[in-house]
């Protein structure tokens, strides 16, 4: 059996929506914990019906104040019973058909720590989608760690997570957080190209806003340092050492596509973790500065230089590692069709 953990925070407009997508599955062998996180609409009121209108449903619910999403989803965990479990927030959705004999026989030989997904990015209306497709087969967990595929796209069983929990001090990506760290206790993972979930995006005009722009890379690059943190292993720390160089070398390219002001970017290199980690890329970051100096002046063709020759790219492939924001340096379009894809 799955469980299937959905935080609740005002969730009212999609969380029926969100539900009524795990009824549709094939397969019903699951248990749905539903974590009302204090909301102040009627989130509770409808959480406490689904149950009374769906007798029949393995559904359990938990009321508490408001804490956040790490500590709903850390009080979700500690009520599974089952072998595996899976996120969902209650704006997104399973896909269509996610949720087979396919995938529950994988879950039955209890052979993988983990599987790991394709899934889509949506907008609001679930009309157009991005889809984020993933290789079939095994794969190791060093390879999940370097890719930007969203935590909710994986399957996690249950005597892996042992003492991990989503990290309360994170006010940030603390999923992100969770999935390396998880991968830091697994030996085996199965890869799928199916589409597990649709993840609703209602953020990327947020994400583009001068005035969050850095605000973002700050939190992002400051769950980057609690991983450094948590990790044992000296390989781990290495890669959570690229990461935030490399995190803040995108979002000066981010900043100047988007006209922040240079004085703001240079905000970036005040936070210890990223002027320690500079400091430790010494002549990587030389050879890249005198190009950044060079086309900052003229942001248009900064960007347009940046693109074309493939500098950041060639900062990653030095470090073996992959963009984590490789995606917005694309204009962020829906070009896919959700029935298209036939993933509703």
């Amino acid at each position: 059996m799955l469980t299937i953990i959905i935080p609740v925070y005002n969730g009212t407009k999609y969380l029926l929506e969100t539900i009524e997508s795990v009824f549709s599955q094939p397969c019903n062998d699951y248990r749905i914990i539903l974590v009302d996180d204090g909301s102040f609409d009627e989130s509770g009121i409808l959480i406490d019906n689904i149950i009374l209108q769906n007798p029949e449903r393995n559904i359990i619910a938990c009321h508490q104040k408001n804490a956040g999403v790490s500590v709903a989803r850390n009080h979700g965990i500690c009520l599974v019973s089952t072998d595996y479990l899976a996120f969902l927030d209650a704006d997104d959705l399973l896909c269509k058909n996610a949720y087979d004999n396919t995938v529950h026989e994988l879950l039955t030989l209890k052979k993988y720590d983990m599987l790991q997904f394709s899934y889509a990015e949506t907008d609001s209306l679930i009309k157009k989608c991005k889809p984020y497709r993933v290789a079939d087969g095994p794969i190791r967990p060093e390879q999940v760690k370097e890719q930007s595929i969203r935590f909710s796209s994986y399957i996690y069983k249950k005597s892996v997570l042992r003492d991990i929990s989503f990290p309360k001090e994170v006010k940030y990506a603390e999923d992100l957080v969770f999935k390396f760290l998880v991968c830091s206790n697994s030996t085996t993972v199965f890869s799928l190209n199916r589409f597990w979930f649709l993840y609703r995006n209602n953020s990327l005009s947020a994400m583009h806003n001068k005035e969050n722009f850095l605000n973002h890379a700050e939190t992002l690059i400051s769950a980057w340092q609690f991983c450094k943190d948590m990790c044992n292993n000296e390989d781990d720390k290495r890669h959570c050492n690229n990461i935030i160089f490399l995190t803040t070398v995108e979002y000066m390219e981010l900043s100047c596509k988007n006209r922040v002001p240079q004085e703001k970017i240079n905000e970036l290199f005040c936070i210890p973790s990223v002027k320690n980690c500079f400091e430790n890329y010494d002549s990587l970051w030389k050879d890249y500065r005198e190009r950044y100096e060079e086309y900052a002046r003229n942001p248009d063709r900064y960007y347009k230089e940046m693109v074309r020759r493939g500098i950041v790219l060639r900062l990653f492939n030095k470090l073996n590692t992959i963009p984590m924001f490789h995606n917005l340096y694309i204009k962020n379009k829906f070009k896919c069709s959700v029935s298209e894809l036939n993933l509703r």
